[in-house]
């Protein structure tokens, strides 16, 4: 609780996934073993986020763009699917810009995420508009989306 109390503003006790740490991986994973589990980590998100476009995805007919398949809305679907497993106090204490610029930077991101997150004026606009469709609260928990995550996977 010490060491908590001891950071400073903008520290967090979290420290992000990144290719140089993994969740898991003891002190003694070698650079390779940490790599692969980075990029595990981010086709684990590509493919949730695959599914889930999939699942709102029209099944005939003429290909419309239902609002869940909308940029808007794809970008609040993975930026939830990277900080569900995040701790809640690393999710309520950034704004949306910080966010934004944190996955504008991330490395070795799968080709769909890199196209929701060109640089662009609109993003903050558009994730906000995502999240108010999915109804996502501040602490990134949306109940519909993992009911929705769980349904994708079961239809896989």
């Amino acid at each position: 609780m010490l060491d908590v109390a001891s950071l400073a503003d903008g520290e967090s006790e979290y420290e992000e996934i990144s290719p140089d740490y993994v969740p898991g991986l003891g002190l003694g994973a070698t650079e390779q073993a940490r790599r692969w589990a980075y990029m595990g980590y981010q086709m684990e998100i590509g493919a949730q986020l695959n599914v889930l476009s999939n699942y709102f995805r029209n099944p005939v007919g003429r290909p419309a763009v239902k609002e869940a398949q909308q940029i808007d809305s794809m970008r609040a679907i993975h930026m939830w699917l990277e900080l569900r497993e995040m701790p809640v106090t690393y999710r309520t204490e950034h704004t949306n810009r910080k966010l934004i610029s944190w996955m504008q930077g991330r490395k070795h991101r799968t080709p769909k995420a890199e196209s929701l997150w060109r640089p662009n004026s609109n993003l903050e606009r558009s994730l906000s508009i995502g999240r108010t469709f999915w109804a996502i609260k501040d602490d990134w928990s949306c109940p519909e989306l993992e009911d929705a995550l769980k349904l994708a996977q079961e239809k896989n």
